[in-house]
C-alpha cells in the first residue's frame, strides 16, 4: 500500500489555497517555461524577448480557452440543463475535464494563429502546414502541465478508484482503492517524455529519431494521452462507458487514421526528412486531403 494523505488546502504565506488551485496555477509557470524551449526546438521565428507582450497574450488566449473548454464540457456536454448552467458559473477548479481543456486549448491555438501569423511566420500566406507545427509547439508542454495539475488531483482526494488489494493501492474511507490520479500523472509525464524524446526535433540526415512531419507531434500526444486516459478511466469509482469515453475513443480513432495515412505517404513517397514532407505535400495539394484518398483519385486519373 502506497502511505497516503489526504490535503485540501495549503498555507503559502499566510493565504489559505486549495492543493488542486496551487498545483493548477503552478502547471501554467511549468507550461510558459516549456514553451519557450518548444518553440526554439521547433524551430518557430518566435522571439520571446522580442515579442514579450504577444508572447504573454497568446498564453493567455490559450489558457482562458482551455478553461472555458474544460467547464463547457464538464457542465453542459451532455446536456444537464438548468443544474449544468449553474454549476458552469460557479468557480470551482473541480469541474474541468482534460478532453474539454484540449478542445478548448486547440480553438485559442488556432486562434492565435490567426491573430499573429504574420509575426511568427516569414511566409506570409495562410499555410495548414503552420497551423500544425503550431500545434506541435502547445501539446508538449500542454503534456506536462497535465502531468503537475494531476498532482494536485490526487492529494485532493476528489477522483476516487475503485477498490483493489493491489500492492500499490491507497486507503480512502477506509477502502484500498487505486490511485487513479496518480495513474493519470504518470501517464501524462510519460507522454511527454516520448514527446520530448522523438518528436521534438526534425528528423534529419541519418538520424532515425526526430519529427517527420508537421503535426505528427500533435497526432502523437493525442493517441498516447487519450489512450491512456480512456483505458485509466476504467478504473474511476463510478466511472461507466461514458460521453468522456465517447470523445476520448472518437480522438483516438481520428489520431490513429491521421498517422497510418502519413506514414503510408512516407514509406509509398520514400520521403526522408520533414522539408521533404512538407514540399511534397505542398505540390500536391494534400494539407487537407488524406493521402489515401489522394492515391487513388491519382491512379484513377492515371487509368483514363
Amino acid at each position: 500500500m502506497i502511505p497516503y494523505t489526504e490535503i485540501r488546502h495549503l498555507d503559502i504565506f499566510g493565504y489559505n489555497l486549495g492543493v488542486e488551485t496551487f498545483m493548477l496555477s503552478l502547471s501554467c509557470i511549468i507550461f510558459i517555461l516549456v514553451l519557450i524551449w518548444s518553440l526554439k526546438a521547433h524551430k518557430v521565428n518566435l522571439n520571446p524577448n522580442k515579442d514579450f507582450s504577444m508572447f504573454i497574450l497568446i498564453f493567455i488566449i490559450i489558457y482562458c480557452s482551455a478553461i472555458l473548454g474544460a467547464r463547457i464540457a464538464f457542465y453542459i456536454f451532455p446536456w444537464k440543463g438548468l443544474a449544468g448552467i449553474v454549476g458552469f458559473l460557479n468557480l470551482d477548479p473541480k469541474g474541468l475535464t482534460s478532453y474539454g481543456a484540449f478542445l478548448g486549448g486547440a480553438v485559442g491555438i488556432f486562434l492565435c494563429y490567426l491573430l499573429f501569423k504574420n509575426r511568427i511566420f516569414s511566409d506570409k500566406k495562410t499555410n495548414i502546414m503552420h497551423i500544425y507545427r503550431f500545434f506541435d509547439v502547445f501539446v508538449v508542454p500542454f503534456s506536462l502541465a497535465i502531468a503537475v495539475s494531476r498532482i494536485g488531483c490526487f492529494f485532493d482526494g476528489h477522483i476516487v478508484g475503485k477498490p483493489t488489494d493491489l500492492p500499490w493501492c491507497i486507503e480512502v474511507s477506509g477502502n484500498c482503492t487505486h490511485p487513479v490520479a496518480l495513474y493519470f500523472m504518470l501517464s501524462a509525464l510519460l507522454v511527454f517524455i516520448i514527446l520530448v524524446f522523438f518528436f521534438t526535433k526534425p528528423l534529419s540526415g541519418d538520424s532515425k529519431i526526430g519529427k517527420r512531419f508537421d503535426s505528427e507531434t500533435a497526432l502523437w500526444f493525442i493517441f498516447l494521452y487519450f489512450s491512456t486516459k480512456f483505458f485509466f478511466n476504467f478504473f474511476v469509482q463510478g466511472k461507466s462507458f461514458d460521453f468522456e469515453q465517447w470523445v476520448s475513443l472518437a480522438l483516438i480513432l481520428f489520431s490513429l487514421l491521421h498517422l497510418i495515412d502519413d506514414y503510408l505517404l512516407i514509406f509509398n513517397e520514400k520521403i526522408r526528412t520533414a522539408d521533404e514532407f512538407e514540399s511534397f505535400m505542398r505540390s500536391n495539394n494534400l494539407e487537407i486531403m488524406p493521402y489515401m484518398f489522394w492515391k487513388i483519385w491519382d491512379r484513377g486519373k492515371s487509368n483514363k
